[in-house]
C-alpha cells in the first residue's frame, strides 16, 4: 500500500502576485537562469512573477482555491520509498515505520526553508486501520495510535 503513495512530488507555493516572492525569485537567480520573469513595476492586481517556457516541466497542477489567490505550485523534488524498517500491529491497527529519500531536486528546491538535499533520508510512520474489506492507509496524518 505504501508503494502506491511513492514517488511523491515535493512542491513549493509561489505567490505570483506577491512583491516579496518576486524579489526572492530574483535573489535566488531564477530570473537569470531563465525560469521566471519578474516585473516589479506593475500594480495590483497584475502579477509580478511569470514563469517561462523553460519552467513548464516544473509547474504542477494547482488547486483552484490556490489559483484564486494567485498561487502556482512548482516542483522542488521527489520523495522515494526506500524500505520498511518496522511494523507494530494489533488485530485492527498497525504502525509501519519506513524510510524515504529525497531525489530529483529541481532548481526551485532553494525555496524551501529547510535545505532539500538529494539522497537525504528521513524516517516516517504510516498508520493503517483494518476494516471488513481489509487494511486501509489512514491519511489523516498526525494521529498517534496506541497499539495494544
Amino acid at each position: 500500500m505504501l508503494e502506491k503513495e511513492y514517488p511523491k512530488e515535493l512542491f513549493y507555493q509561489v505567490f505570483t502576485g506577491d512583491l516579496n516572492h518576486a524579489q526572492r525569485m530574483e535573489n535566488e537567480g531564477f530570473v537569470t537562469s531563465g525560469l521566471v520573469t519578474v516585473d516589479t513595476k506593475v500594480t495590483f492586481p497584475e502579477l509580478f512573477i511569470h514563469f517561462t517556457n523553460k519552467a513548464d516541466n516544473l509547474l504542477l497542477p494547482t488547486p483552484e482555491s490556490e489559483k484564486a489567490r494567485e498561487i502556482q505550485r512548482v516542483k522542488t523534488g521527489e520523495y522515494h520509498l526506500l524500505n520498511i524498517t518496522g511494523v507494530k500491529n494489533t488485530d485492527k491497527k498497525a504502525a509501519v515505520e519506513y524510510t524515504i529519500e529525497v531525489r530529483n531536486r529541481t532548481p526551485f528546491a532553494k525555496l524551501h526553508k529547510k535545505p532539500l538535499i538529494d539522497k537525504q533520508q528521513k524516517t516516517r510512520t504510516a498508520y493503517f486501520i483494518k476494516y471488513d474489506d481489509g487494511w486501509r492507509l489512514d491519511k489523516t496524518e498526525g494521529l498517534e495510535y496506541l497499539l495494544e
